[in-house]
């Protein structure tokens, strides 16, 4: 329990909370296969990244062991993809708890954490940047998600993780030569 605490503290949690965090951590470590420092150091950075409030690692941690006894991957793994994707995603305005998500979806189709992680983020801030500056991009986006700019531009600044479910949605329903098409269009190699 000390050795939870002194981690905690030495990564920016603060007094009050120190506790719930550290009882969170121990009881992930008790019902998955990440270990109470691996839990405690990945969670702490989890929310400085995301900036998730220091009373949220129980919630967090809840939804992490849901994603890990539900989907074809560990809690452990889904930690580690969801540090590689947490800037990009958090830049986009995907939560943490939705970040999580991403990352088990990813860990269950097989995907390693560092190319996943890569692709993942330059597509979510190439998304950003198309939102941000309109086009060609931006109305390749759209029509493959089955909206106009405006209405995909709108849910992108309200739901990211919405606007990207319903993007990969619509890719999911073409045929290979109009996927090719989308990804040259994005410049997506």
């Amino acid at each position: 329990i000390a050795g939870v605490y002194e981690i905690g503290g030495q990564l920016g949690i603060e007094a009050e909370n120190l506790t719930s965090f550290s009882r969170s951590m121990i009881d992930i470590a008790n019902s998955t296969n990440l270990t109470e420092e691996a839990a405690s150091v990945g969670f702490a950075r989890l929310a400085n990244i995301t900036k998730t409030a220091q009373t949220e690692f129980s919630n967090l941690g809840s939804s992490v062991v849901s994603l890990g006894n539900n989907l074809a991957t560990s809690e452990s793994e889904i930690l580690d993809i969801t540090q590689n994707i947490a800037l990009a995603g958090t830049n986009a305005g995907i939560s943490a708890p939705q970040l999580l998500g991403w990352g088990g979806a990813m860990k269950s189709l097989g995907l390693e954490a560092a190319s996943a992680g890569t692709a993942f983020s330059r597509f979510t801030n190439d998304v950003v940047r198309n939102v941000a500056n309109g086009g060609g991009e931006l109305e390749v986006l759209a029509k493959t998600a089955g909206m106009t700019a405006a209405d995909f531009k709108k849910s992108f600044e309200t739901d990211a993780s919405g606007a990207i479910q319903t993007f990969l949605a619509g890719l999911g329903k073409m045929g290979s030569a109009e996927q090719l098409a989308v990804f040259d269009a994005l410049d997506i190699a």
